[in-house]
């Protein structure tokens, strides 16, 4: 698996474990839903800025949205 796959899957699942829609996530980030939409389906790759802001809303670290938890 690589590590788009890895972060959209983090990212999915971190979202629903906060019971957050797409578009209240985008709120939070400061983005348009579309967005999110995109890095969970893999279409798009996160900015450093966005892996902090995601984190920051998701009340994660980054590395919690990159590490691969099936290896651990």
């Amino acid at each position: 698996m690589n590590i788009h796959e890895i972060f959209a899957r983090n990212l999915r699942r971190l979202r629903a474990k906060e019971r957050l829609s797409q578009e209240k996530l985008a709120f939070r980030v400061g983005m348009h839903r579309t967005s999110i939409t995109a890095l969970e389906l893999r279409k798009q790759s996160p900015t450093l800025g966005t892996l902090d802001r995601l984190a920051t809303a998701l009340d994660v670290t980054v590395y919690d949205l990159i590490r691969d938890r099936q290896h651990e």
